[in-house]
């Protein structure tokens, strides 16, 4: 098991070697391979602590996502859709949510746009259907800092809305259809957590309760949305059929 798990050397290692000389660095012998292999933290995508080592930033972080979902789905680099999530989703947003518990979150954006620029819409559905189903392991909210990080990306998604007609040429609405799909869940998560947590839902009620109810309605619009023939004709039926089922588990109960 890597060394990095030592907290006493990990953090020391963080504040006095760069990133760039690790490379150099696991190569001198076998227990400095254990130490300065950074393979441990990037497979395991632990990637709230590779950012603190000395040298490593949002866009690295990024790099190193945006290459795992290259080699998964065998796609082709395309430089714009990194560039437009640090240059639209907000530098500052976008690096608490590395530091959170839940940095996946933002593999999982880039995963949903890149299949979503190339039309993959069976890869986008199992993406969807990949993110609830596992939210109980990748995504885990403790206390009120996660729900503030949560809350954090959802900003950095909304960000992103803002601006898609400049940067995806025409298929604005497939990016929104996905990306907000994906938002709704991670309120949904946030329900759910707080349907556990009843004394921090008792204390955020009012809020919640709220924000539950605009996502109720939102919901509402999108299946009108899907099932207007002028808007439905741009997806295949499979497609439609998948996210409408998929929205239908997002309502939340509000008591």
């Amino acid at each position: 098991m890597t060394l990095f798990l030592h907290n006493d050397i990990f953090e020391y290692l963080l504040l006095h070697i760069d990133i760039g000389q690790y490379d150099k660095l696991k190569n001198v012998s076998n227990e400095f391979n254990k130490v300065f292999n950074l393979r441990y933290l990037i497979h395991n995508k632990i990637y709230n602590k590779l950012i603190y080592i000395r040298g490593c930033t949002q866009h690295k972080i990024l790099n190193i996502m945006e290459k795992f979902i290259l080699d998964k789905y065998k796609l082709k680099k395309n430089k714009s859709i990194l560039r437009s999530i640090l240059k639209y989703g907000d530098l500052m947003l976008i690096d608490v949510t590395i530091r959170s518990g839940f940095p996946i979150v933002i593999e999982y954006l880039i995963e949903l746009i890149y299949n979503t620029s190339c039309k993959k819409y069976r890869d986008i559905l199992k993406i969807l259907n990949n993110i609830y189903c596992n939210s109980n392991t990748d995504i885990i909210l403790n206390n009120n800092k996660d729900y503030s990080d949560i809350s954090t990306f959802i900003k950095v998604c909304f960000n992103i809305f803002k601006d898609f007609d400049k940067y995806c040429n025409n298929t604005s609405i497939l990016y929104k259809l996905n990306i907000s799909v994906y938002v709704f869940m991670l309120v949904k998560i946030m329900s759910n957590s707080l349907d556990i947590d009843s004394e921090r839902n008792l204390k955020n009620k009012c809020t919640t309760d709220n924000l539950f109810k605009l996502q109720n309605q939102k919901l509402d619009e999108y299946i009108e949305f899907i099932n207007n023939p002028y808007y439905s004709k741009s997806f295949p039926k499979y497609y439609s059929k998948s996210i409408i089922n998929i929205i239908n588990n997002l309502y939340i109960s509000i008591k």
